[in-house]
Parts: structure tokens; sequence; C-alpha cells
């Protein structure tokens, strides 16, 4: 069997939701389903850390996508999806491409303050993996917490609704080619390169800690 694309015809619209990645997993949503709404009040990012979406206009968004035959590390999807993100939002406002960065695997900045986070969920059962691909957008806001001063937002006027529908438009239609390309070894390396050219961290110092050691 094929994987299980997002399917444009399964959103869910909601006005207030705690989490949409566990709205997906708790209310037993089909694969190819998708779901956006205008608040979230529990969001979460990785490692068990709070999302906090703010600002007037905001994309709150989670999708289910199945892989039948999973000969990949999901580390590489994940990768695969920071692209795809970074690339609709590149696609939706083009006049400040040179400003967007990829923190990879999952943060997207904007001159520095970051605008947009991923949070991808996954359960596997032999070679089937269900992914679940969370994704949180700064669109537009007149100020900023206090307590998250490295934030900012995509675009320096409010959007319209339309702006924001083309968007999740884009969106669904560049997460699922991300879904094809974990599987083309030919078409990997050039989203690497891409993920290097806009990484965040290039020419950066960073440190890792492995086996409790810097």
């Amino acid at each position: 069997m094929p994987n299980v694309l997002l399917n444009h015809e399964k959103g869910i619209w909601k006005k207030s939701v705690a989490s949409t990645n566990n709205y997906l997993k708790e209310n037993k949503i089909e694969q190819g389903s998708w779901i956006s709404a205008d608040e979230q009040t529990e969001g979460r990012g990785r490692k068990g850390r709070s999302w906090n979406s703010f600002g007037e206009d905001k994309i709150i968004f989670s999708g289910k996508i199945r892989f039948e035959k999973v000969k990949f590390p999901v580390s590489l999807f994940s990768l695969l999806t920071g692209c795809a993100v970074l690339k609709t939002l590149i696609q939706s406002a083009p006049e400040i491409e040179n400003d967007l960065q990829l923190k990879w695997p999952n943060d997207i900045y904007r001159n520095g303050n970051k605008i947009a986070g991923i949070l991808i969920e996954c359960e596997q059962e032999g070679e089937i993996l269900d992914a679940i691909v969370g994704i949180g957008v700064n669109l537009f806001g007149k100020s900023i917490p206090d307590d998250l001063k490295n934030g900012g937002f995509l675009l320096d006027k409010k959007p319209t609704d339309e702006f924001k529908k083309k968007l999740i438009e884009n969106l669904i239609n560049a997460l699922n080619e991300a879904v094809v390309l974990v599987g083309d070894e030919k078409s990997i390396g050039k989203e690497i390169a891409f993920a290097f050219e806009k990484s965040y961290l290039r020419g950066k110092e960073i440190k890792a800690i492995q086996n409790q050691k810097i």
C-alpha cells in the first residue's frame, strides 16, 4: 500500500483546542487528516517544552501522515519537514527570503528571532509509521511578551484570511512533497544542501554534549 499523504479535503477547523497534535491522537482521526486552530491552550514543543504562539495572527496546524514502509531514520523526515516549512514561508513572503533561516530540525527564524516551531510525534508498528506533524507560525503581532524576547513574526503587516488559507494549502503540498522526497535518495542531497545554505547555525560556534562530555 502507498503512503497516506495529507488530503486537502480532510481538514478540521477549530476556534480553540488544548493541542492540535493531541486532538488528532485522542480523537483517533484517520491518516491524511489535518487540523487548523485559531488558538491552542496547551501547545507543546520538543523535549516537553511548551510552545507559545502569540500575536494577533498565527498558524496552528497539525497533520497526520502514514508511511507504509519505513526504511529511513525519522530524523531525516524531521529535517525535510523543516525544509518544507521554510520553503512554504518563503513562498508566502518571498520579499523576506534572505531574512529566513532554519535552525534544524524544528525552528524557523527571521533576523535572529524565532517565528515558527515544529513538533513531530511518531508511533511505529513494524514498518508502518504514523507521524503527526505539528507546526506553529507567528504571522503578525504588535507586541512580543517579555518572557519571549527572542520571538518574532513572519510579517510586518496584518495578513488577510485569504493569505492564511493559501499558506495552509501550500504547507500541505510541501509536507506531502517531503513524504515523497524522504524515499528518494537522489533528492535528499539537494534538500540537505538547502538546509545547510539556510542554516541559522551556519558559521556559529555551538556546544554539544555526548556521553556527559562537552
